[in-house]
């Protein structure tokens, strides 16, 4: 009976290390290709990033998206290419990460609404709209997102902001 509780034991203490190195964060590159466009994707464990370099036609565009590390690679499942004159955007599209587009106008990589306005005009309808969703509005502050904490300085003390509390501080 002991010999079975001791072997019961083991059997759970290496599950459970096994669970530790299989959810452990590593940091690891990876090069696939979607589309005939090259992806390079990176994770970086020390600063919790992901690090995406697309390259199309020989010219290369970067993308940083902080995240906690997640078990899925080839988070890029499919690239959509918008072209017109010597300019170009690629919108990639997975199913964990939400990303935005990239472009290159005018011999360089810029923010797709800066791009020129035939460029912009196919670029899709959910990515022209600017507006957020208000989440609330306090002392005259609009709070889009809640996630995070917010400290802002109103000259005479603090506004103290999360999604648990609001207050001000004197």
């Amino acid at each position: 009976m002991k010999k079975l509780k001791i072997f019961q034991i083991t059997l759970v203490a290496v599950f459970l290390i096994f669970l530790f190195f299989i959810f452990k964060a590593v940091n690891y590159t990876k090069e696939y290709r979607v589309n005939d466009i090259l992806i390079t994707e990176s994770y970086n464990k020390d600063q919790d990033y992901y690090y995406f370099t697309l390259t199309y036609q020989d010219i290369t565009l970067d993308y940083l998206y902080e995240s906690n590390y997640k078990q899925k690679r080839n988070f890029i499942k499919e690239v959509e290419i918008i072209e017109a004159e010597d300019s170009f955007c690629l919108i990639p599209e997975g199913e964990t990460l939400e990303f935005i587009p990239l472009c290159y106008d005018f011999k360089n990589q810029t923010y797709y609404q800066n791009v020129n306005e035939t460029l912009y005009e196919q670029i899709p309808k959910e990515y022209q709209s600017n507006t957020k969703e208000l989440n609330e509005n306090y002392e005259d502050i609009n709070i889009y997102n809640k996630d995070y904490t917010y400290l802002l300085w109103n000259y005479n003390g603090f506004y103290f902001i999360n999604e648990k509390d609001n207050k001000k501080i004197e």
